[in-house]
């Protein structure tokens, strides 16, 4: 996982995101129960939208899921697209 994000660590120890070297706090969880419920709507959303998406439309895909009672959403992305996704956002694309 650290490498696929590019983010350096220490030789002992890497495996543990508690000692990756990197800008933000990252949690990772694996697993059919920490994970699974998290694929399965992450891959509904993203059928439903590859299902409408109009030919030639090549944006990179994000889901949103916002639990009831806030405002406050929580965004889902493929690690492949992290970077492309980053990229469109901060160009306005």
């Amino acid at each position: 996982m650290r490498r696929q994000l590019g983010i350096a660590g220490p030789s002992m120890g890497a495996d543990h995101e508690e000692n990756w070297r990197h800008a933000c706090r990252i949690e990772v969880k694996s697993g059919a129960r920490d994970a699974g419920p998290v694929q399965t709507r992450y891959l509904a959303c993203e059928h439903q939208s590859e299902a409408s998406r109009p030919i030639g439309d090549n944006r990179p895909f994000m889901a949103i899921f916002t639990p009831p009672g806030t405002s406050e959403g929580y965004v889902v992305v493929r690690i492949s697209q992290l970077y492309e996704i980053a990229l469109a956002i901060t160009q306005g694309e």
